[in-house]
C-alpha cells in the first residue's frame, strides 16, 4: 500500500472500507476511477469533498490528521482512490457496528457507576423498582428487570425492539449526565450506536410523558405551604406567605434550520433570544424552601418571560389553593414577572430620573438572598447532568430538545431526595426535604 509505514495497514483498511459505506466504486474504461454517489449525499457536501479529495495536499497521511471524523473517511477514500490502492477490494454496505451487548450495573464497580451515572446502586434499583413504563408496568419485577418492547417513530410500530429496564435507565442517565457522542457511549456501555440512541429516546419520553405532570403542578406541596411560609418568614423574609420563587430558564440550542429539521421546519429567527444572542427555548421555573424545583415549558426564545408565566397558568393554581385552605400564598420573581395578589417582584425604578430610594434598594438587597436559590438550582442541575450544556449538539428540528431539562429537573429532585440539596442547605429544611422517600415522589406520578 503506498502510504507511510507509521499508518497501520488494518486501520487504513478498515477506514477505507467504513468510509466507502455510501459510494459506489467503477473504473471507467481508460482506467480512471469515479465515484459515483448516493442519493443520501447532497451535491454540494460532495462537491466539497471532491474537491478537497482532489486536492494535491489531500493524501492519506493528511486525511488521517483530520479531527473530523466523517471528513477524514471520506478524504482518506479519495486519497486512496488516486493511488489505485482499492483495485482489487470488494467494499460492502457496512452498519453500525456493535461492540457486544449493552453492559450490565454489575460491570462497574461502585465508584465508577457513582461516576458515570450520579447514582450510587442501591439507589439507582430503588429508582428502577418506582418507575413505571409507558404501559404502566413497574420496570422492576419479582425475577428482576423488565423487557422493554418499543418502536422508533418512522418505523411506525413495524420493527420492535428490546432492551432490559435496568440498561435502558443506565443508557439514559450516561446520556444526560455529560456531553457525549454515541461512539464514546459505545467504549463505555457497548451496543451499536443505533440501539443506544433508539432506547435513550424511548426513555427519554417515558420519563417525560409520565413524570414530568409532577414537576409542574404546584398544588402538589399545598399541604406544606403553611411550613415553607412560617420558615422563611424566620429567616427574615418580610412576607409571610411566601412560598416559591420564580424565574426563567434559557436552554441554549444549535441554530435552527438546514438539515438539522428533520422533523420540524424552524427558522433561526423563530428562536433567537436577543438578551443571550443564542438560539435556544426557555422555561419557567419555580423552587420551593426544601430544594424540590419545579418547571414548565418550554417555549420559543423570542417569547418573553411573562407571558410565559402567564401561560403555565401557576395563578390559577395558587388560586385554587387559596380557596381550599383558605389563605392566599405568593410567589416571587424578578420584574419581568407581573404584580399580583399571588405574585410579587423585585422593584424596578420607572425612569432614570426617578431611581430607587433607599428603603426599596434595602428591599431588593433583603429579597435578593431568596431569589439566588434559584439560579444556584439552574447551576446544579446542568453541572450534575451535563449533556443539557451541550448546546452545539442539542439541534431542534431533529431532537426532543424540549423533554430534556424537565427530564434533567425530576432527576434533579429524586437526587435531592437521596443525597441533599443546596437550597435545602441553605434554608435548613434538610428534614423537611428527606422526610419524603423516592418511592413516594415517584409515586406521584404513576397515580
Amino acid at each position: 500500500m503506498p502510504c507511510n509505514q507509521s499508518t497501520p495497514r488494518e486501520y487504513v483498511k478498515s477506514t477505507l472500507l467504513y468510509s466507502l459505506e455510501r459510494f459506489r466504486v467503477k473504473k471507467s474504461i481508460s482506467g480512471v476511477t469515479k465515484i459515483e454517489p448516493l442519493k443520501l449525499i447532497r451535491e454540494r457536501r460532495l462537491q466539497r469533498i471532491l474537491l478537497a479529495g482532489c486536492s494535491q495536499n489531500a493524501d492519506v497521511l493528511t486525511a488521517l490528521r483530520l479531527r473530523n471524523r466523517a471528513t477524514q473517511r471520506q478524504l482518506l477514500a479519495f486519497a486512496l482512490c488516486k493511488r489505485n490502492c482499492f483495485s482489487s477490494l470488494k467494499v460492502p454496505y457496512m452498519r453500525s457496528t456493535s461492540k457486544g451487548p449493552v453492559k450490565e450495573p454489575a460491570d462497574f464497580t461502585e465508584l465508577e457507576f457513582r461516576e458515570q451515572f450520579r447514582f450510587r446502586k442501591a439507589h439507582f434499583f430503588r429508582i428502577l423498582n418506582a418507575l413505571q413504563d409507558d404501559q404502566g408496568r413497574a420496570m422492576m419485577s419479582e425475577e428482576g428487570p423488565i423487557t422493554l418492547r418499543y418502536a422508533r417513530a418512522k418505523d411506525k410500530g413495524k420493527r420492535w425492539k428490546t432492551m432490559r429496564a435496568d440498561k435502558a435507565l443506565m443508557i439514559l442517565l450516561r446520556r444526560m449526565a455529560a456531553p457525549c457522542r454515541w461512539c464514546d457511549l459505545q467504549l463505555i456501555l457497548h451496543g451499536s450506536r443505533t440501539g443506544l440512541s433508539d432506547c435513550f429516546n424511548y426513555m427519554l419520553s417515558t420519563v417525560h410523558a409520565r413524570y414530568s405532570p409532577i414537576t409542574c403542578d404546584i398544588r402538589l406541596w399545598k399541604h406544606h405551604f403553611a411550613h415553607f411560609a412560617a420558615h422563611l418568614a424566620s429567616w427574615g423574609c418580610p412576607f409571610d406567605c411566601l412560598v416559591a420563587i420564580f424565574d426563567g430558564h434559557f436552554q441554549p440550542t444549535c441554530r435552527p434550520g438546514g438539515d438539522a429539521c428533520v422533523y420540524v421546519n424552524l427558522k433561526d429567527y423563530q428562536t433567537f433570544a436577543g438578551k443571550e444572542r443564542l438560539h435556544g427555548v426557555k422555561y419557567q421555573c419555580a423552587v420551593m424552601p426544601n430544594g424540590m424545583a419545579m418547571v414548565w415549558g418550554p417555549w420559543r426564545g423570542t417569547v418573553h418571560d411573562a407571558t410565559a408565566f402567564y401561560q403555565t397558568g401557576v395563578l390559577d393554581a395558587l388560586g385554587e389553593v387559596a380557596d381550599e385552605l383558605g389563605r392566599d400564598y405568593i410567589g416571587f420573581g424578578d420584574s419581568a414577572y407581573p404584580l399580583h395578589r399571588f405574585m410579587q417582584h423585585i422593584l424596578k425604578p420607572h425612569s432614570v430620573d426617578e431611581p430607587l430610594t433607599r428603603l426599596q434598594r434595602r428591599y431588593n438587597a433583603l429579597m435578593a438572598r431568596f431569589r439566588i436559590v434559584v439560579e444556584n438550582i439552574f447551576a446544579e442541575c446542568v453541572q450534575c447532568f451535563g449533556f443539557l450544556r451541550d448546546r452545539h449538539n442539542l439541534r431542534l428540528g431533529s431532537m426532543q430538545v424540549g423533554k430534556l431539562f424537565p427530564v434533567g429537573i425530576f432527576l434533579y429532585n429524586v437526587r435531592a431526595l437521596l443525597y441533599g440539596c443546596q437550597t435545602a442547605t441553605y434554608f435548613g429544611q434538610e428534614e423537611c426535604l428527606l422526610s419524603m422517600s423516592v418511592e413516594e415522589y415517584i409515586k406521584l406520578g404513576n397515580d
